[in-house]
C-alpha cells in the first residue's frame, strides 16, 4: 500500500510551536494525538482531556533512541527490533535511564511522563508525523510526550473536527490530515496502540489495540510459546492469549 505523504511544511510549523512550549494536535496511525513537552503545554493537556494525574503521558521515540534512554533487558532487545521493523505501533513499559533528555524537561512534564515506579510507556511506529517530531526533538536533546486528542476514556478520534471543540480551541497548533489517519484508523473500535510490559520475566500485553493479533504472533514466535499473558489494567488479573 502506498502511504499518504505527510505535509512537511505543516509538521515543521507544529514542531516550531511545540519547541516554543506549545501544545499540538498531531495525526498518528491510531488517530489524533496531543503532544508537547513544555510545562504549560502538558498542564493544559491534562486539563483539556480531563485526564487524572495518576495516568502518565507516553513518550514517542524510535528503537535506536530507546536503547539510550530506557533500561531494556538484554533478552528483549531482539523482540523490540523485530517489532520496530514490522511497523506495528507499540508502547513498551520500561524503566527509564537517567538521561539529559529527561532532565531537559520541566519538572511537571518530567514527573508526569513516568509512573512512581520509574517506568514509562515508550511508543514506537506511531507514524511519519510523530517520527518527524521524534527526530527533531532528539536533535535538540529532548523528548516529546503526550496522549490521545480526546476526552479521557472516550476513545481516539480519527477526524479532526470530531475532536471536542474545547480541545481544538485550547491547543497552540492543530495539524489536520484526516486522509493520513484514515489509512489505519478504525472508526468502529477507535483502537489505540498495543502496550507491552517488558519489566518482568516475559512480555505481558497490558492493552490490546491496532494490529494486536499480528503483534501477538511476533511475541509467540519470540517466546516459542503458544500462549502469551495479558494483564487486565482494571483488575490486574492475568489471562492467557492464544492465536
Amino acid at each position: 500500500m502506498v502511504r499518504v505523504p505527510i505535509i512537511e511544511e505543516k509538521i515543521k510549523l507544529a514542531y516550531k510551536a511545540i519547541k516554543a512550549g506549545g501544545l499540538g494536535i498531531i495525526p498518528s496511525r491510531v488517530g489524533y494525538t496531543l503532544l508537547g513537552n513544555g510545562e504549560k503545554a502538558i498542564t493544559k493537556m491534562y486539563q483539556l482531556k480531563g485526564r487524572p494525574l495518576s495516568k502518565p503521558c507516553i513518550v514517542i521515540t524510535r528503537y535506536d533512541i530507546l536503547q539510550q534512554i530506557a533500561d531494556i533487558p538484554q533478552k528483549f532487545t531482539h523482540l523490540i527490533d523485530v517489532i520496530e521493523h514490522s511497523k506495528i505501533l507499540c508502547g513498551f513499559i520500561l524503566k527509564r535511564k537517567e538521561h539529559k533528555v529527561f532532565t531537559s524537561l520541566a519538572k511537571f512534564t518530567n514527573q508526569n511522563a513516568m509512573k512512581k515506579d520509574g517506568t514509562t510507556c515508550f511508543v514506537i511506529n506511531s507514524g511519519e508525523y510523530t517520527q518527524f517530531l521524534v527526530d527533531k526533538s532528539w536533535e535538540d536533546s529532548t523528548v516529546i510526550v503526550g496522549s490521545s486528542a480526546n476526552k479521557s476514556g472516550t476513545g481516539n478520534e480519527g477526524i479532526f473536527t470530531n475532536i471536542p471543540e474545547e480541545i481544538r480551541q485550547g491547543i497552540d497548533y492543530g495539524l489536520s490530515h484526516d486522509e493520513f489517519v484514515a489509512q489505519e484508523y478504525d472508526p468502529i473500535s477507535r483502537q489505540q496502540g498495543v502496550m507491552v510490559d517488558l519489566t518482568g520475566e516475559e512480555p505481558v500485553i497490558i492493552r490490546k489495540g491496532l494490529k494486536c493479533r499480528e503483534l501477538e504472533a511476533i511475541i509467540m514466535a519470540f517466546t516459542k510459546k503458544d500462549k502469551i499473558p495479558f494483564r487486565d489494567h482494571n483488575t490486574s488479573q492475568i489471562q492467557y492469549i492464544s492465536l
